[in-house]
């Protein structure tokens, strides 16, 4: 079992949900039980517009799970049923998969040390392939699996391993 392996062995079995697209070509993936959380109600700039101030005074109700994978700056693709999507998919059409995706347990990761290239594997036959992306620096976080005390895991495209704690670097 490598590194990787290890850092999923906690997650594996778990139900995945929660999919969604972020910014771009950026997603969510939650796993495990859920929890409940906020965010806000946040500062205001003074230049903000009426839209952005009537935003940032509200606090939203979140749902994370215990577990929460954000792929990021790599190459993607999400197949699942007669469904797929890669980085290039435009986000309305990221839906499908992510619905199709949503609700199957994790069965296995394998981490290619080869190429950098990560394959999860779902009970329900699902599969999200991640690999360094061409045009990404090497430095740039391919995903980043973080938990409810605030552990970020993030494997980098160039195959580094990178550990933060909540804000801090150790």
């Amino acid at each position: 079992m490598n590194e990787i392996e290890k850092i999923f062995s906690p997650v594996l079995g778990t139900l995945a949900w929660g999919f969604r697209q972020t910014v771009g070509s950026c997603f969510f993936v939650e796993f495990g039980e859920p929890n409940i959380g906020t965010i806000g109600p946040l500062p205001v700039d003074e230049s903000a517009s009426e839209s952005q101030v009537i935003r940032r005074r509200r606090r939203k109700v979140v749902l994370h799970g215990e577990w929460t994978l954000l792929v990021k700056h790599c190459t993607w693709e999400l197949l699942a049923w007669d469904t797929s999507a890669t980085q290039d998919t435009n986000p309305p059409e990221m839906t499908p998969p992510f619905e199709a995706a949503s609700g199957q347990y994790l069965k296995s990761v394998e981490y290619d040390e080869s190429n950098g290239s990560c394959v999860f594997m779902f009970d329900l036959g699902a599969r999200l392939i991640t690999a360094p992306g061409s045009e990404c620096e090497p430095c740039w976080e391919q995903w980043t699996l973080n938990d409810v005390e605030e552990h970020y895991i993030s494997l980098l495209n160039n195959g580094k391993i990178e550990v933060k704690v909540g804000n801090q670097t150790p």
